[in-house]
C-alpha cells in the first residue's frame, strides 16, 4: 500500500484484506486440483489420475487404498465428454492466472480521472472469471458448451450473474483513491452477501464520503486510525469502509448492535470545521448534505448496547461453515 495514506496503517489495511484473499486462493487451488483430475480422465492419462487422486486422498491412504480404483469409484467420468478437454485446459489457465496475481487481484488504485464504480466493476469481472470458467466447464462436461456463445466466460463474469455462494466467497477489495472526490453512492449495488470494500483516501477527502451508504444490514466504517477494521472484516455480512484523514468524520454503523439506527451508530466524531469544496463529481451542496446527515445521527446517538441475539455470529465455527458453503460452487467443477 502507498506511504502517503491518511493514517500510518497501510499494513493494517493489507492485513484486513488478506484473510479473505487467502480463502479465495484456497478455493482456486481446490478447483485447480479438481480440474486437473477431470482433464486426466478426459485424456486417459492414468499416471496423472493416480497422482492427483493420491494428492486428494492424502498420506493416510498411502499403501491402504488403490488411488486409481478409488478415483474410478468416486468420479462420475461418464459425464465428462472428450470435447470438454480444451475447455478444461482454458479453465485451468484462468484459475492459475488468478492464483498467481497475488495482492493485485484485490488491491487496486483509482487514478485521477477514473470512475470508482467502473474500477470496482472491472476488478470484480476479473475475479469472476474463476466462476465463469467453472460454469464453462460444467457446460462442457454436459456437452452444452458453445464457443460462440460461452467463450466470454473466460474473459469476464459480470457481478450481477454471481450467485449467493460466489458473493460470499469474493475477497475484500482495497481501493486506494488518488482521486479523493470519487462518488461512492453508486457502489451500493455491489454491497451484498459477505462482500466488502475498503477505500483508502488521500488528504483531500470529503468530510463524510460514506454517509449515504448507511443501510440496516450493511456495516459502514469511517476510520482515521484503522481501528475497527478487524471487526469490519469479521462481520458476516456486507460492508464498506473508508480510511480517511483526521479532518474527516469518523463513525461506525454496525448492524449487530440493535434494531434502530441510533443503536447501530457508534462513535461518531465530527470535525469542527469541515472543508467543503468541489471534488471530482461531488458538489459543495452534496458534501454539506452528507455531513448534515451525520450531524443528525450524532444528535440521536445512544449508548452502546450488547449485540442482539439475532445478530449473525462471528464465532469460528460459524465462520468456517459460511466459508465451506461459499466454496461449494467451485468444488463442483
Amino acid at each position: 500500500m502507498p506511504s502517503n495514506s491518511p493514517c500510518n496503517c497501510p499494513d493494517a489495511v493489507k492485513t484486513a484484506a488478506s484473510a479473505s484473499l487467502s480463502d479465495f486462493r484456497s478455493s482456486l487451488a481446490t478447483a485447480v486440483g479438481l480440474l486437473r483430475t477431470s482433464l486426466a480422465h478426459v485424456t486417459g492419462d492414468t499416471s496423472k489420475q493416480q497422482e492427483f487422486a493420491e494428492k486428494s486422498l492424502g498420506s493416510f491412504a498411502s499403501g491402504r487404498i488403490d488411488a486409481v480404483r478409488f478415483e474410478h469409484f468416486a468420479t462420475n467420468k461418464t459425464s465428462v465428454v472428450a470435447s470438454a478437454g480444451p475447455v478444461i485446459e482454458r479453465a485451468l489457465d484462468v484459475m492459475v492466472e488468478l492464483m498467481d496475481a497475488g495482492d493485485s487481484l484485490n488491491q487496486v488504485t483509482l487514478q485521477e480521472g477514473q470512475n470508482l464504480r467502473c474500477l470496482l466493476s472491472r476488478t470484480l469481472k476479473n475475479i469472476g472469471r474463476a466462476f465463469g470458467a467453472a460454469h464453462a466447464v460444467e457446460l462442457a462436461k454436459a456437452g452444452l458448451y458453445n464457443e460462440a456463445e460461452h467463450a466470454g466466460l473466460f474473459e469476464a463474469y459480470l457481478y450481477k450473474n454471481w450467485n449467493s455462494a460466489q458473493r460470499n466467497l469474493v475477497p475484500t477489495i482495497v481501493i486506494e483513491l488518488a482521486n479523493s472526490g470519487a462518488q461512492t453512492t453508486n457502489l451500493g449495488e455491489y454491497i451484498d452477501g459477505h462482500f466488502k470494500v475498503i477505500l483508502v483516501y488521500g488528504e483531500d477527502c470529503p468530510p463524510a464520503p460514506l454517509a449515504r451508504l448507511i443501510s440496516p444490514g450493511v456495516l459502514v466504517l469511517q476510520t482515521s486510525d484503522c481501528l475497527g477494521l478487524d471487526d469490519f472484516v469479521s462481520f458476516q455480512g456486507p460492508g464498506i469502509a473508508a480510511v480517511v484523514p483526521q479532518a474527516a468524520a469518523r463513525f461506525a454503523h454496525d448492524p449487530r448492535r440493535g434494531s434502530t439506527l441510533a443503536a447501530r451508530m457508534v462513535g461518531i466524531e465530527l470535525p469542527g470545521a469541515p472543508q467543503f469544496h468541489p471534488r471530482a463529481g461531488l458538489s459543495i451542496g452534496q458534501q454539506q448534505q452528507d455531513f448534515a446527515q451525520l450531524q443528525a445521527l450524532a444528535s440521536a446517538e445512544t449508548p452502546a448496547v450488547e449485540h442482539s441475539q439475532t445478530a449473525i455470529s462471528a464465532n469460528p465455527v460459524d465462520k468456517l461453515a459460511a466459508f465451506l458453503l461459499g466454496k461449494a460452487h467451485l468444488e463442483e467443477v
